[in-house]
């Protein structure tokens, strides 16, 4: 769109913003930048590049930085204030009434709240209807201003949505809160009512009110310009905020969002397009790193926790969504689960963690605690002369702090006869095995299961980083307990571990994770068998 037009331009800029808040504590609500462009800022360069050279800002909350910030002219446009002191007791009918002296002309009206493509403009500007209204799909989870058009995109009734959901959203199409109005409209029809209304004490409603009352007198006719598929944005709270970082990633207008005209849509055709409860396509859905401005990469590293550990397979997310929707006993699911890993792995019995950390730190407890309730609820023991952990020194791994988590002391060791001076005069809970590093080290877990068989010490081996293989082949070696990562070559959520192993430990470790709501030291208790003695609330 080039050449200069007629129209003015009237943006409502006064609010406070509290519900953006903390971002708008020492700036107004329409200056927090969008991928550095500040929101009213970039409202102005779209008016300069379409055309439209004159511009009123309405201004209230610090109005005084806006100002400061845009000054008298911007990319090419010119633009004037009109100040308000009584924003934060009066909505925006207030402000627009505020303007009344440059409203007796064509006008567009917009919200300084809003982000947007020039694409609106460009399809605003490009019909030949006068007084219209910029529209896309109305969405579910939407509120404020919408309209219902008939198949000719005429405007039969403007309603406010709330969240309440008192009003069915199926047919409507939510305003963009950008409007083209011509003069005769403007002074025969809606500035008359927006005066009646202020003179009649009435100051803390929408504009959008006072716009519905005419449409539903039938005074002017009135037309929807839908918009499905350019991007804009209503930025009312933090999350809307957060989703506009993300829609606007990429700030250039693809060409195909100007390919598509008001007469090649109709209502009944027109794509539905995700949004936020305030804007536009809901890309932070689809791209939820990049809603908390954290950039992805493409991972060359492997299967590393780091990272993220492996994509999910499809039938993993398949499963994960339907059980979502689903409620069980954790026990009894568990208890399901403990099975099919036996099966599966050639285990006694097997639980699934939060993550492969977590099944190290519960093997800990186990090892320490066993099925004693009280016993559980007293971890971490942290005595100077308390349980330690055995590691190989050629073995040593970062999520040794899993073991530390339970109270124990992680000690080296070098040789056999290291482990069996240690095992001789430290209470030692457990020898913990790395998996990645077993082969080739000094001492291999052959070598150790008989000094841990010996001394009735359980043997750990932290398989994180392996691929698990049926039957597991470090229980055929001797070990008592593995762990493994569901997030890694199982292609699980990332977030899940596996533990199997000698089932009196597994069950122990399930116990560990809510030890601490038990009824007291009955019999069945300390045999871990009552499950009701260790069962969250």
């Amino acid at each position: 769109m080039s050449g200069r037009r007629s129209e003015r331009a009237i943006i409502l800029a006064a609010g406070k913003g509290e519900r953006l808040l903390p971002i708008t504590a020492h700036r107004p609500k329409p200056r927090p930048p969008v991928n550095g462009t500040p929101i009213l800022r970039n409202c102005v360069q779209m008016l300069g590049t379409s055309g439209i050279m004159r511009a009123t800002i309405v201004v209230g909350h610090l109005g005084n930085l806006i100002r400061e910030e845009l000054g008298s002219e911007l990319a090419g446009v010119e633009i004037e204030y009109v100040p308000i002191n009584d924003y934060l007791q009066t909505n925006n009918i207030v402000s627009l009434w505020a303007a009344r002296d440059r409203l007796c002309n064509d006008v567009i009206i917009i919200e300084g709240d809003v982000f947007f493509d020039r694409g609106i403009f460009d399809r605003m500007l490009e019909s030949d209807l006068i007084n219209a209204v910029a529209v896309d799909r109305m969405q579910e989870h939407m509120t404020g201003a919408a309209v219902s058009v008939d198949d000719q995109w005429r405007i039969q009734e403007l309603v406010i949505v709330s969240e309440s959901g008192e009003i069915s959203k199926q047919e409507l199409w939510k305003t963009i809160n950008i409007h083209r109005f011509g003069r005769e409209f403007m002074v025969r029809n809606f500035l008359p009512e927006i005066e009646r209304t202020i003179r009649a004490g009435i100051t803390d409603e929408f504009y959008e009110c006072a716009l519905a009352r005419v449409i539903a007198r039938g005074e002017a006719v009135l037309r929807g310009v839908p918009c499905p598929g350019v991007r804009w944005m209503e930025i009312d709270d933090p999350s809307d905020y957060a989703a506009a970082q993300v829609l606007f990633l990429d700030n250039r207008l693809e060409e195909t969002r100007g390919a598509i005209t008001h007469d090649s849509i109709t209502p009944s055709r027109a794509n539905p397009v995700q949004g936020s409860p305030h804007g536009g396509q809901d890309l932070f859905v689809e791209e939820p790193f990049e809603y908390l401005g954290v950039r992805p990469f493409i991972n060359c590293a492997g299967v590393r926790a780091i990272n993220g550990n492996c994509r999910m397979l499809p039938e993993v997310e398949q499963v994960m969504a339907a059980a979502a929707n689903r409620f069980v006993n954790l026990d009894d699911l568990m208890l399901a689960v403990g099975e099919r890993l036996s099966m599966l792995m050639g285990a006694e019995w097997g639980i699934v963690t939060a993550g492969s950390a977590a099944a190290v730190a519960l093997s800990a407890a186990a090892c320490v605690a066993g099925n004693d309730p009280e016993k559980m609820v007293r971890l971490p023991i942290l005595a100077q002369n308390g349980p330690i952990a055995l590691v190989p020194s050629d073995q040593r791994f970062a999520y040794e702090q899993a073991l530390r988590v339970a109270g124990l002391a992680v000690r080296s060791v070098t040789s056999a006869t290291d482990v069996e001076r240690a095992l001789t005069q430290h209470d030692v809970a457990l020898i913990c095995v790395n998996a990645m590093r077993e082969r080739g080290s000094q001492l291999p877990l052959g070598s150790l299961v008989p000094l841990a068989q010996r001394a009735k010490i359980p043997d750990l081996v932290d398989a994180a980083s392996v691929y698990p293989e049926s039957p597991d082949p470090w229980l055929g070696r001797g070990a008592d307990l593995v762990v493994y990562s569901g997030g890694k070559f199982l292609r699980g959520p990332h977030s899940t571990g596996l533990l199997v192993g000698r089932r009196e430990l597994v069950e122990a470790a399930w116990l560990e994770r809510c030890a601490a709501p038990v009824t007291g030291p009955t019999d069945e208790g300390r045999k871990g068998r009552n499950r009701r003695s260790t069962r969250c609330s």
